[in-house]
């Protein structure tokens, strides 16, 4: 089953962030590119489940959290960091 991947708002910002603020742009481009396959040829068995029907995934230097809906085919990609920043909630600010 192929799924459609979907980056929330603040996951694409976060990426962006994070794009932006790297020496090594190319490791996040390609991270991001891995996740979106992987999501979308194995989206209910990649990973490590969490709470709430969420799952994260790793893929070098980017962690993932992001939801799987069955039904309607579909990934969404709720927030991603860089590997030692851990996830980001809204209201947290930089130097928490």
């Amino acid at each position: 089953m192929k799924y459609s991947v979907i980056w929330s708002p603040e996951a694409e910002q976060e990426l962006a962030r994070l794009w932006i603020g790297t020496s090594n742009r190319d490791a996040i481009t390609n991270a991001a590119n891995s996740v979106d396959l992987i999501l979308r040829d194995d989206a209910q068995s990649v990973g490590e489940s969490r709470s709430a029907m969420k799952r994260v995934v790793f893929v070098a230097p980017l962690g993932v959290l992001f939801s799987v809906r069955r039904a309607q085919q579909s990934v969404s990609v709720l927030s991603v960091w860089s590997f030692g920043t851990g996830p980001r909630r809204a209201g947290d600010s930089e130097h928490s």
